[in-house]
């Protein structure tokens, strides 16, 4: 009988250590959480979809294929394909799609998701609270983008967001990790770091290892459930308290495709190899 409590308290006690991973559909309800971050708590964020958000149709398409309908997908491949077929097939459908998506991303306008997440960050920079943004993303140029690291930073301060005071480092490159196709090297720049299509929890590791950095506690928020894994997961093996946010928000406000946008974007871009995005066309402004 003893025996068997021993046991039970030692399944009890690994099961508060597993990291926490929760559900939900608003920053505001990991406010208690934030709230409590001090000058040792490491709040790390996902980009795209979780800190800043983009109303471009075609990024939207691009990036989250799963979440559209048959009908949606057949519209867009049958207006991004068709009038180009021949282009096409005489190059590769990857690179071809790589060059667009480049050009959209170029003139791609973000927004934070909720208003409340910028305010309660600046709030916390004050009392000294580290942030960085953990996102899986190049570290090097993509097509007409010279640098995504630079591309990056640059997008996130246009939505009032700026983490490079959080760690007193210009650049690092992970070179332990095995450099990927497109990707490059993992790497930090000005508060971003980028996993560069690798685990995001073992690029944590890294960046922890190379600053000599072991926060208190570690807050994550990502709107991928196996990224919380990936981070918790590491957190839970250095022994540090983590509690992951799985963030729903804008999953639960996807927006549908707005066709006759997306039909003149497509339109130009395809002709001209210029995308307008949709405050340019709201606003009337078209090629001759």
């Amino acid at each position: 009988m003893k025996k068997l409590f021993l046991i039970f308290l030692t399944l009890l006690s690994l099961n508060s250590a597993l990291p926490q991973i929760k559900e939900i559909y608003s920053f505001q309800e990991a406010h208690e959480a934030l709230e409590s971050a001090d000058s040792s708590t490491l709040v790390a964020f996902d980009c795209d979809d979780t800190l800043i958000v983009s109303h471009e149709p075609l990024l939207n398409f691009f990036n989250h294929l799963q979440c559209y309908s048959f009908y949606d997908k057949f519209f867009m491949f049958y207006n991004l394909i068709t009038p180009t077929l021949s282009l096409v097939i005489r190059r590769n459908f990857s690179t071809y799609k790589n060059i667009l998506q480049s050009k959209i991303w170029e003139k791609t306008h973000y927004h934070p998701t909720e208003n409340y997440i910028v305010d309660i960050i600046r709030k916390l920079q004050q009392k000294g609270v580290k942030f960085i943004t953990l996102t899986n993303q190049s570290t090097r140029d993509f097509e007409i983008i010279p640098d995504m690291r630079i591309w990056r930073y640059k997008k996130l301060c246009e939505c009032g967001i700026d983490f490079s005071s959080s760690f007193d480092i210009a650049e690092i490159f992970f070179k332990e990790f095995e450099p990927k196709p497109i990707y490059g090297y993992p790497g930090f720049y000005k508060g971003i770091l980028m996993s560069a299509g690798h685990s995001k929890g073992k690029v944590l590791g890294a960046f922890l290892d190379h600053i000599k950095f072991k926060p208190s506690k570690i807050l994550f928020f990502d709107d991928l459930k196996t990224k919380n894994k990936e981070v918790g997961s590491e957190a839970e093996k250095r022994k540090i308290p983590c509690e992951c946010f799985w963030y729903r928000y804008v999953t639960k406000h996807r927006e549908k495709i707005d066709r006759e946008i997306v039909k003149i974007q497509l339109k130009y871009l395809l002709k001209s190899g210029i995308f307008l995005n949709c405050e340019e066309i709201q606003e009337g402004i078209l090629l001759p």
